[in-house]
């Protein structure tokens, strides 16, 4: 179970009771990270430009998530104004019709990475459209992926390493 604070929250703002309560009853360990943005990529994977380039920009958000003002939160702790907003509920099919008549005073729109597989660029009608990367940094990596190796292993996806026997003292 991976526990990781939004873009923007402080460290202290983790509900931690909840989570290992939840992590104890199904024997799961409790991995933090914390997500941060990273960058912005075109829609059509021709351009990328740093997240900083938000900052004092007016901009669109489209969403299809669960808690979009989550990432409106983001890209406003980014310098970015919020101008424009369409938002449908968690895991919409976007079609064609769902990108009609964006509105094109704001400098451009911003969506999620989730949402971005579900767009085609030649719907845009010549809207630009960002693509908001986050990216999420593990505290203990080396744990986590030693716990992941663990579980694949005793599910039977991944065969387990040979044990070396030439260099017994020499960590994977």
């Amino acid at each position: 179970m991976i526990d990781g604070d939004p873009p923007g929250a402080s460290s202290g703002s983790r509900r931690d009771a909840p989570i290992e309560a939840l992590a104890a009853d199904y024997g799961l360990p409790i991995m933090r990270g914390r997500r941060h943005p990273s960058a912005l990529l075109r829609l059509d994977g021709s351009q990328e430009r740093p997240v900083e380039s938000l900052a004092g920009r007016s901009i669109g958000l489209l969403a299809g998530v669960a808690r979009p003002g989550s990432v409106r939160r983001t890209l406003e702790a980014l310098g970015a104004r919020v101008d424009a907003e369409r938002c449908f509920p968690d895991h919409h099919a976007y079609t064609q019709a769902d990108l009609h008549g964006l509105d094109p005073a704001v400098d451009f729109w911003v969506t999620t990475e989730k949402d971005a597989l579900k767009i085609q660029p030649a719907w845009l009608e010549g809207v630009a459209l960002w693509v908001l990367r986050i990216e999420l940094e593990l505290e203990e990596a080396e744990r986590v992926l030693e716990a992941m190796e663990a579980q694949l292993v005793g599910a039977g996806r991944l065969p387990a390493r040979p044990s070396s026997t030439c260099f017994p003292d020499v960590a994977r």
